[in-house]
């Protein structure tokens, strides 16, 4: 009896993430202390061809570079036996641009937030919120309202979400026009009130920041009072403008902040910027006003998270969730009191949001509740990022993506030696960003297609079906139904070749895009009277040309005979574990052309059922019949024979 064993589900180590450009900015600006490195990132997509990176540093810069993906090659890392990539090799790229940068003073940049909605970016350095455009080409803003800011959030829209359910009821007043009568020591006073905590002396059921300037510099511009009960509408058909929103920690409130956005102006302007060369770039205009809503919070928010009507926010005691109607906040998770420190990642595609306790990730929906199985990391990482299905980690250079659905880590890439790790991702995740130290590396997303192409390599045939399968559920791809008809089909046939017979016809039979006459070449040598209905697509060309069974078992075999050399020689061997005494033999080969013989009987029975036409149904009853015979399966025969057939036999019918 042949001895042979194979991993059924193979290495789940693969490439989703390849690095397409790095540049380490220590060869470009000169840093006087260790406090100009990074601590935060932000990634903000222009077009095709322009992505922006915001990187902040502990010196209060923040700076802007440019990525042109379309001009970067992605070069997939080189793995080892553990499937741990290294970009060590790469080259620094010219593909990322330095545009310019900007000091907001000297306290450390903590959060960046980027507001495309409204063309704006939010940043979070010495307790205040500034705002600035996203080309850094006009003055900052500080917001004074948010003295004492401790972390803020964009506001995340999940796919199911309504548009009647994403207005935010509450938005009053213009938070850049002040109140009719209020005079300049009024307001001056009154602000020094509200910003030391004492009640202020107004009771219109408005907060004070709705009645005040909540830029520290006012314009014309801001003086703007836009008609906020307006339904706005884009000029492209029907499709729904979103306004900018995100929202602020500062103490024991939450501030929800919106900007009305109005569009862009239809001027560009040509700047030059880098090494003498013309880049031409938008300069979005901006006239819309900002909106601002109190809510009672909680105090010492150090990370949080806006998705669709709830907040979901981490103190060193856990998380909680914050409704943004009435405020009412509901305890989630509590942390142990040596627990690392609280760490959130929206999912809006998912509608989920992942909370860190210490190494664990749980996978919660909008009201706190999970939704998945935990995620385990190996450390607690510095950051989180998303790609896809997955979640991306990284922790002193290090990068690691796991799968939400399975929780198998898929992949891993060095991208330092050393140093905090800070993660940027799109929304969606297309482009994931790491700033370690001064070093940054910008990552695209492999295609799925490549995806599975390397997971059917590496005989990791049931992750291939499942990472197929969720392209089907998620609704995301036009031909996704056909990829994974492709995908076991592909799967048929490199376990046909690696003698798995029985796994190979289970993929055939769960195949809408097999064709019977694709088995045909495996029973009957070409040219024969069928040879005209073999398709010559051979998929991904993943396996060797089709061939009769006697020569794929020979071959198989043979293939044994090698993986037992090469293991007693010490040397790493390939998917088949075989005994130190197996070796093929007469008895072998006989026991596994039977048992091929069988398993092809087993599909093309299957395939009577299906709607043939003529010429292939005559092929599929005549070589049924054939290998009837060759087991020597009399009743099976007669049955076949009995019954309404198209089998042809020298030229005439049965």
């Amino acid at each position: 009896m042949i001895s042979m064993e194979m991993d059924n589900q193979g290495t789940r180590d693969r490439t989703a993430l390849t690095v397409a450009a790095e540049t380490d900015l220590s060869t470009r600006l000169e840093f006087s202390s260790q406090s100009s490195r990074f601590q935060s990132a932000a990634i903000l997509t222009i077009s095709n061809t322009q992505i922006l990176l915001y990187l902040g540093t502990g010196d209060g810069t923040i700076l802007l570079l440019s990525w042109n993906p379309l001009n970067s090659s992605p070069m997939p890392s080189s793995a080892n036996a553990n499937g741990v990539g290294s970009s060590n090799s790469l080259n620094t790229s010219d593909d990322i641009v330095l545009l310019g940068s900007k000091n907001l003073g000297p306290h450390a940049i903590e959060a960046i937030c980027t507001l495309q909605e409204s063309n704006k970016v939010a940043a979070l350095a010495g307790s205040f919120i500034f705002l600035f455009d996203v080309y850094l080409m006009e003055s900052v803003n500080q917001l004074i309202f948010t003295k004492g800011a401790s972390a803020m959030a964009k506001r995340m829209i999940s796919p199911n979400m309504k548009i009647s359910d994403e207005r935010v009821s509450g938005f009053d007043l213009a938070a850049g026009l002040p109140r009719k009568g209020v005079s300049g020591s009024e307001l001056r006073s009154g602000l020094q009130r509200r910003l030391s905590g004492e009640p202020s002396s107004w009771s219109t059921g408005h907060s004070f920041v709705q009645k005040i300037g909540v830029f520290g510099r006012t314009s014309k511009r801001s003086l703007l009072a836009p008609d906020l009960a307006k339904e706005r509408m884009g000029n492209a058909g029907n499709k729904r403008v979103r306004n900018a929103q995100w929202a602020v920690a500062v103490g024991k409130r939450l501030f929800l902040c919106e900007i009305l956005s109005t569009g862009t102006d239809s001027k560009m302007k040509e700047v030059i910027r880098h090494k003498q060369s013309s880049m031409v770039m938008n300069e979005f205009g901006l006239s819309g006003n900002m909106k601002v809503k109190e809510l009672p919070g909680i105090e010492g928010v150090l990370t949080m998270a806006w998705l669709d009507n709830s907040i979901i926010v981490g103190t060193v005691n856990g998380y909680s969730v914050i409704s943004i109607a009435d405020g009412l906040s509901t305890p989630v998770f509590l942390l142990p009191d040596s627990s690392s420190p609280p760490l959130l990642k929206c999912i809006p595609r998912d509608a989920e949001v992942l909370l860190l306790v210490d190494g664990v990730g749980i996978v919660v929906n909008g009201a706190g509740q999970p939704t998945a199985g935990s995620l385990l990391f190996k450390y607690h990482p510095n950051s989180v990022g998303q790609s896809g299905s997955y979640v991306v980690v990284a922790k002193h250079g290090k990068l690691e993506l796991y799968h939400k659905g399975t929780g198998f880590r898929v992949q891993s890439i060095s991208l330092a030696t050393t140093g905090h790790s800070i993660i940027a991702d799109e929304n969606g995740g297309n482009f994931v960003v790491v700033a370690t130290e001064l070093k940054v590396s910008c990552l695209q997303q492999v295609s799925i297609e490549e995806q599975l192409k390397e997971l059917l390599r590496k005989k990791s045939y049931d992750e291939a079906v499942y990472l197929a399968e969720e392209c089907i559920n998620r609704g995301e791809e036009e031909h996704a139904k056909e990829r994974l008809a492709f995908v076991h089909a592909q799967a048929g046939f490199l376990l046909l070749f690696d003698l798995q017979f029985q796994k190979a016809v289970d993929h055939f039979l769960q195949s809408e895009v097999m064709q019977p006459s694709e088995i045909f070449p495996f029973i009957m040598p070409d040219p024969n009277r069928w040879s005209p209905l073999v398709p010559r697509n051979r998929y991904w060309g993943l396996h060797p040309p089709p061939r009769p069974l006697e020569e794929v078992v020979e071959n198989g075999l043979s293939t044994i005979q090698r993986e037992a050399l090469l293991k007693k020689a010490g040397v790493a061997t390939g998917p088949f574990t075989v005994g130190e005494t197996m070796l093929p033999s007469s008895s072998s080969r006989s026991i596994l052309l039977e048992l091929a013989i069988q398993n092809i009987i087993r599909y093309l029975k299957a395939s009577r059922n299906k709607d043939l036409a003529p010429l292939m149904k005559e092929g599929v009853d005549t070589l049924l019949m054939y290998l009837y015979r060759v087991l020597g399966l009399t009743e099976e025969m007669e049955q076949l024979a009995s019954s309404e057939n198209s089998c042809v036999v020298w030229g005439s019918r049965i």
